[in-house]
């Protein structure tokens, strides 16, 4: 791996290490680190790496491949280097830090600060949302934090809501109807064309003025999502079991587990 001279901010001897053989994540890191005005070295996987007073920066794969006592890895670039930065206890505050949220099957989430695109992920289920907005929020430093979401997918929208709503964050809803897809932006963090739509989506959505949350929402799954968890629960079980209306309800606003409501249904 080409070397990278960077300039020097906060000491002579860098204390972050990028040690990672997918150069796609190191540029990006690297890039990141850059414009922060970090120093750093950069490192081959498996080479000997100073120890002391250091961090490292890694993937998630790579990470149990490096022998070092503070190793930061993600495999969003920005967020393991905001992760890294925390640990030094380097911070840039931010005047404001605005998350887009993008419900939907898969849920895109975007982190822009002062305008800037810091961070963006796609989860695959609701219940990983606090998780990892808890995340962001202690990775980044900001006089004001904002959560903006888009209108879509009312019941997975309203279950967002509703998990996130002990924060105590600003919330707006916005028209996704309003949105522009922040594709270009988009594509430093996807790894996929299916990832970069859901992130592009989020960005777009934090880039656009909402309508105060000011209640949290009740969850009402609609008599369509009802049939089509039950349809899911038939496929599920090989064709034995429909769960009831009720446990289909329940799973929708997720309070129980396909798997769970399957096994009631059998019990019943």
């Amino acid at each position: 791996m080409k070397r990278l001279k960077s300039c020097v901010h906060f000491t002579t001897v860098p204390k972050l290490i990028i040690s990672t053989d997918n150069m796609r994540f190191y540029y990006s890191v690297a890039n990141y680190l850059k414009e922060e005005g970090l120093s750093f070295m950069s490192m081959r996987i498996g080479e000997p790496l100073p120890v002391r007073d250091t961090v490292v920066i890694t993937t998630e794969k790579e990470a149990v491949l490096i022998e070092h006592p503070r190793v930061y890895y993600h495999d969003n670039p920005m967020l393991a280097a905001r992760m890294a930065i925390h640990a030094l206890k380097i911070e840039k505050k931010y005047g404001e830090i605005v998350i887009g949220i993008d419900p939907g099957k898969a849920i895109g989430m975007a982190v822009v600060g002062d305008g800037r695109v810091l961070s963006a992920s796609v989860l695959s289920a609701v219940e990983d949302v606090p998780e990892e907005l808890a995340l962001y929020l202690n990775s980044y430093t900001a006089e004001r934090f904002l959560i903006r979401i888009g209108d879509g997918d009312r019941t997975v929208r309203d279950r967002i809501i509703a998990g996130i709503w002990p924060f105590g964050l600003e919330m707006e809803m916005v028209k996704e109807q309003d949105v522009k897809k922040e594709g270009r932006r988009a594509g430093e963090f996807a790894r996929t064309r299916r990832d970069a739509s859901d992130m592009a989506a989020a960005i777009g959505i934090s880039m656009k003025e909402g309508a105060e949350i000011s209640e949290m929402p009740e969850v009402r799954p609609s008599a369509g999502e009802i049939r089509d968890i039950q349809r899911r629960s038939r496929i599920r079980s090989g064709s034995s079991i429909t769960i009831s209306k009720e446990l289909a309800r329940r799973v929708a606003k997720g309070e129980i587990g396909m798997d769970e409501a399957i096994e009631e249904q059998k019990g019943e």
